[in-house]
């Protein structure tokens, strides 16, 4: 007959709970839009889970490692090819697209409230429309989005490559490079 485990201590105030526990590093599939290629690949980051929008803003250099790289034009989506890895320039990236298992709602963009206004980003070779997020009391006609340095999120959006709107795309969440963008229109 086996001997049962002794019985859990009752005082607990030594217990220190354990810290949560997340992968040595998260994987975050995703495809990148530049000016003349579109990049499929993940990105690799440790710590906690994290939205694209703000590993994209937190980086402190102008490099970004990728992994599980294809790298294609619109023609081909693999007309360079296949690469284990990979770097791109953070400023090289218009639009980003998370890929993959991720859940998104639009209550899930900001711990802030935000409230959701439509625009039209117009970056090299695409307008964008959807929906950007703003605090309640802000004017979305004048705040200053150009040229600042920061990724966006916009929900609900259309990509329309310029002059050929017959090959638009609808996308759920993309994430747009304030720092190419050339032109915002609130609607």
């Amino acid at each position: 007959m086996e001997s049962e485990a002794p019985p859990a201590p009752e005082d607990t105030t030594d217990f220190a709970p354990e810290p949560q526990d997340f992968p040595a590093q998260q994987i975050v599939p995703v495809e990148f839009i530049i000016d003349s290629h579109r990049i499929n690949a993940e990105i690799r980051h440790p710590g906690a889970p994290r939205r694209l929008v703000d590993y994209l803003n937190a980086i402190d250099g102008a490099r970004i490692s990728l992994h599980k790289c294809v790298v294609g034009n619109g023609d081909d989506p693999e007309a360079v090819g296949r690469f284990d890895d990979a770097q791109i320039h953070r400023n090289a990236i218009i639009i980003a697209i998370p890929r993959g298992n991720i859940t998104f709602s639009a209550g899930t963009l900001e711990i802030v409230s935000k409230r959701p206004f439509p625009a039209v980003l117009v970056v090299p070779g695409y307008d964008v429309s959807g929906n950007i997020y703003m605090v309640p009391e802000v004017d979305p006609t004048n705040t200053p989005l150009i040229g600042n340095h920061h990724f966006i999120p916009m929900t609900d959006a259309t990509i329309t490559p310029a002059g050929d709107p017959g090959r638009a795309w609808r996308e759920g969440l993309v994430v747009v490079n304030m720092t190419r963008a050339l032109l915002y229109l609130p609607k």
